[in-house]
């Protein structure tokens, strides 16, 4: 038997960015495909 997984690599990448952007406290929304606002000011800390 042969399993073909494929990888929805769009849903991947958001998902992780989220998990990292959640974690930092940062607002955000999606936009569109491959595209975020971020909603505050960042800085280095």
């Amino acid at each position: 038997m042969k399993l073909f997984i494929k990888f929805d690599i769009n849903t991947i990448c958001s998902l992780f960015l989220k998990h990292n952007l959640d974690q930092h406290n940062v607002n955000f929304t999606t936009l569109g495909f491959g595209e975020i606002e971020i909603s505050d000011n960042l800085d280095a800390n």
